[in-house]
């Protein structure tokens, strides 16, 4: 329509899936990768990510992930946040998935458990992370919880993560995020010196209990 076409910017481009348009037009192939594309795709990403992963390692994380490239971009991504010596050890133990110990933090962070938010925490020390490592991962947990609160419309969100945190937006408002954030960034650099415990920022998390953390924080300032 007039109305439709006046909107459209001069500039737009059709990317076309079907060769049996009439051109001009660009045709992007969008195959699936398998086999050795695959390996070299995650071995690729692994590598710009600072992760130093061997071919077993790799054909391990495929085995667990699949081939879906948004998946698979956002296991590394979270697997850099935790540190590969995690992925490591996960893998000689044959388990399943390394995030699913991840996805049981963010669970509990929504459900307010703080037995489950503390087993899943200790689970990753022993796999190998660290607390700083974790840190970085909750800092993440609440910045998705951000994206899909402050978006609001699911049909936006095309990254396998934000899908996953949509589900659990219910369970939190825009104002605590915003909150959450302020204090995971005010208490960055204490944490991942060792100065703030990682138990401690769980348990007031889960519990929604920020006067819990404003005064433990100022306990650490006037030790400084």
């Amino acid at each position: 329509s007039k109305k439709f076409q006046y909107k459209v910017p001069n500039t737009t481009i059709l990317v076309s899936l079907d060769n049996s348009i009439e051109k001009p037009h660009l045709v992007i192939d969008c195959k699936k990768l398998y086999g050795r594309s695959l390996r070299a795709y995650v071995s690729s990403r692994a590598k710009a990510l600072s992760l130093d992963f061997d071919k077993d390692d790799v054909a391990k994380f495929v085995e667990l992930n699949g081939n879906d490239l948004r998946v698979l971009e956002n296991e590394l991504y979270k697997i850099s946040l935790l540190g590969e010596k995690s992925f490591k050890v996960f893998k000689e133990l044959g388990a399943t998935n390394l995030t699913s110990k991840l996805d049981d933090i963010a669970k509990a962070l929504a459900t307010k458990n703080v037995f489950q938010a503390l087993k899943s925490y200790e689970d990753l020390i022993d796999l190998g992370s660290s607390p700083s490592s974790i840190f970085g991962y909750i800092v993440y947990i609440y910045k998705c919880l951000f994206n899909v609160i402050f978006l609001k419309d699911n049909s936006e969100l095309e990254d396998y993560d934000l899908r996953k945190f949509y589900k659990l937006k219910q369970y939190f408002d825009f104002e605590f995020i915003k909150k959450s954030l302020f204090y995971l960034d005010a208490i960055d650099y204490k944490v991942r010196s060792g100065l703030f415990p990682m138990t401690v920022l769980l348990i007031c998390l889960v519990k929604r209990d920020f006067a819990k953390l404003e005064s433990f924080i100022d306990t650490l300032e006037d030790e400084d």
